[in-house]
């Protein structure tokens, strides 16, 4: 736990039975690399940012049987570099709330058993070159969140009664490009509360 830090380098540990693996609170500018991260509590987080931490990166870490896996959260918490992460059988995956201008690029999620493998409840946020695969919960989720794009994404093969690769809930301006949904179990996309919905931009996906 790090609270109203900057310039922290995490790497190379494993955090196991814990109730968050990592959780920075207002850090800013700081490094999680190359870690393993898992079994966290019922209601743990793998790792967490919270209330301002921003400008952080997130790399190359592994997250396995935990609450959520990765989860940036709260006001400001903006600019993080989400890359090259692997989160497995986990309840949810990456779960981003009231968070912008974060770049989430070049991940897996898999085996998620009860939510969503990317929920994006923020704004102005960038997915790209993600998989969600083999899930039991929704591939890409967007709720009430607006001016993301997201391209080069693929959902597959998830499964269950939120089996869904691509589901907008109340999402508006959002771009889609170039990417894939293939072999989910209820819809590949799924438009849902589409009166207070405006504006989403699909081009050249695989649906």
């Amino acid at each position: 736990y790090a609270e109203n830090r900057t310039g922290i380098t995490i790497r190379n540990i494993r955090v196991t039975n814990a109730n968050s693996g990592i959780y920075f609170n207002n850090v800013d500018n700081s490094l999680i690399d190359n870690n393993t991260i898992d079994n966290c509590g019922t209601n743990g987080n793998g790792i967490m940012l919270y209330l301002g931490s921003s400008n952080n990166v997130i790399q190359n870490n592994y997250i396995y049987k935990t609450y959520n896996g990765c989860y940036v959260y709260f006001s400001q918490s903006n600019s993080n570099a989400i890359t090259k992460n692997v989160l497995k059988d986990n309840y949810s995956g990456f779960y981003l709330q009231s968070a912008s201008y974060n770049v989430f690029k070049n991940n897996l999620v898999e085996g998620c058993t009860g939510y969503d493998a990317f929920y994006i409840g923020g704004d102005n946020n960038i997915f790209y070159n993600n998989i969600a695969k083999n899930n039991n919960a929704k591939g890409f989720d967007l709720v009430m969140s607006s001016g993301n794009t997201l391209k080069n994404n693929l959902s597959l093969s998830n499964t269950g009664n939120n089996g869904y690769g691509f589901y907008l809930d109340g999402a508006s301006n959002n771009v889609f490009f170039q990417n894939s949904a293939v072999y989910n179990e209820k819809y590949q996309v799924y438009l849902y509360t589409i009166t207070t919905m405006s504006n989403d931009t699909f081009i050249k996906n695989n649906f």
